[in-house]
C-alpha cells in the first residue's frame, strides 16, 4: 500500500511540476511537453481509478459484510472452557478504527469481534466471546482529540464529543472502543438491552 501511494504521490508531483513549467513559459514550446503532460495525466487518472477509486469500493464492501456478519448467528459455539452455545444478536455495532465491527447478544450475555486485516482488504478476525469478562461495560462521552478541540477550546466553545464503548473487569483493567457517530444510538440501546437481561440474572435482595 505504502509503494502505491509512493508512485500515485511521485506521479502527480511529475505532473504538477510540467505543468508549472508549461505555464510558466506561457507557451508549450515544443510537442514533447504536451505529451509529457498529457501522458502522466492519463497516468494519474487511470491509477486514481484502478488502484484508489476502485480499492475504496472494495474496502466499502468488505466493511457492509464485516457489519452483516457480527450481526449474524451462529451455532453450534465451543468455546476454550469446554462449554458449547450459540450467538443470536440482538444487532451489531461499527467502531470508528481498526475496521471492527462488534456483535451483541444480550440474553445469551455474548459479543462477537469482526475486525479487517489491516494491511489486507479481507476478514482477519471473527472471535465469539462471552460477556462474563466485562462486567462492566458503559458508553462514555468523551472529548474528541486533535487539532480542532484545541481551537475550540482557545475560542470558548463547546467541545466536539465522541462516544466510547468501554468494557472493564473487576480488577480495573479496561478495553475501549470508539463507536462511529452513526451507531451510536444502537450501542445505547445494545447496552441497555444487556444491562436488562443482567438485571433478571442477579438475585433481588429483600
Amino acid at each position: 500500500m505504502l509503494f502505491r501511494t509512493t508512485i500515485f504521490m511521485c506521479a502527480s508531483l511529475a505532473l504538477a511540476v510540467a505543468i508549472v513549467l508549461a505555464l510558466g513559459s506561457w507557451q508549450l514550446i515544443e510537442d514533447s511537453l504536451l505529451i509529457y503532460i498529457l501522458g502522466i495525466g492519463v497516468f494519474v487518472g487511470v491509477y486514481w481509478y484502478l488502484d484508489i477509486h476502485r480499492a475504496s469500493r472494495r474496502r466499502q464492501r468488505l466493511r457492509s459484510q464485516i457489519l452483516e456478519r457480527a450481526g449474524s448467528p451462529a451455532n453450534g459455539l465451543a468455546f476454550t472452557n469446554g462449554q458449547k452455545g450459540e450467538f443470536h444478536p440482538a444487532g451489531a455495532i461499527w467502531l470508528k478504527q481498526g475496521g471492527i465491527a462488534i456483535g451483541m447478544d444480550p440474553k445469551g450475555q455474548f459479543a462477537r469481534y469482526v475486525q479487517r486485516n489491516p494491511l489486507r482488504d479481507e476478514l482477519w478476525i471473527d472471535n465469539v466471546f462471552g460477556l462474563e469478562m466485562a462486567p462492566q461495560i458503559a458508553l462514555l462521552s468523551t472529548p474528541t482529540r486533535g487539532i480542532s478541540n484545541s481551537l475550540q477550546r482557545i475560542l470558548g466553545r463547546p467541545l466536539k464529543q465522541r462516544t466510547i464503548l468501554r468494557l472493564s473487569d473487576n480488577t480495573g483493567q479496561a478495553a475501549e472502543f470508539e463507536i462511529h457517530p452513526d451507531h451510536v444510538a444502537k450501542a445505547h440501546d445494545l447496552v441497555r438491552q444487556i444491562d436488562a437481561e443482567r438485571a433478571k440474572l442477579t438475585p433481588s435482595t429483600s
